[in-house]
């Protein structure tokens, strides 16, 4: 009602649509032209406003992309997570099929915000970086996965090559993941998430 939005129906399918997209990064420019696609009538600058509108009422959290080489922030590269995972799960789980991965990400990101981390989405040449936590002269850099592949180092080769000597974690799902990567902690998520 403060907004004054005339046509509920459209920000209902614009939320449900960041919902299926939480922990991918938004480009509000292919959020237009998806909903378009779905016959919903709906202008580049009214996405734009209702993202705004939707991080402003707390139903998502916006974490911006930052180039660490550049040190700028990256435009149109935003990630957007929820903050009821419950919600989203009332809504995006009716299918039972659902990215548990991206769930993982949003329950990370929401545990580093509890904790007084500032959070960002880090890009080093290309490679992304989930979480990029500062806190004071502080900064770790987080990825989060399910498991680490075997045969592969795809989840540590993007923190291995940032050359600075800032704390690098994978946070896994997989207990028997746990350890020591070239220096980079694996800790299991569920301890991690105790510890503090």
């Amino acid at each position: 009602m403060r907004a004054n939005i005339r046509d509920e129906s459209t920000i209902i399918k614009l939320t449900e649509c960041l919902m299926s997209e939480v922990g991918n990064t938004i480009n509000p420019n292919k959020i237009a032209n998806t909903l378009r696609s779905n016959q919903v009538r709906i202008s580049l600058p009214t996405v734009n406003n209702y993202l705004t509108l939707l991080t402003r009422a707390y139903v998502f959290y916006r974490a911006e992309k930052y180039d660490l080489r550049g040190k700028k922030y990256l435009q149109g590269k935003d990630k957007y997570y929820m903050v009821d995972t419950g919600l989203r799960n009332t809504f995006i789980n009716k299918s039972g099929r659902d990215n548990f991965g991206n769930q993982l990400e949003n329950i990370v990101y929401l545990e580093l915000l509890r904790r007084g981390y500032r959070v960002t989405i880090g890009d080093y040449e290309g490679s992304e970086i989930d979480f990029v936590a500062r806190k004071g002269g502080e900064v770790v850099y987080y990825q989060v996965t399910q498991r680490l592949p075997d045969n592969s180092t795809r989840e540590t080769d993007n923190l291995r090559y940032i050359p600075d000597g800032y704390k690098k974690v994978v946070l896994t799902l997989n207990m028997f993941d746990a350890g020591s990567v070239d220096g980079i902690e694996i800790k299991y998520v569920v301890d991690w998430m105790l510890e503090a």
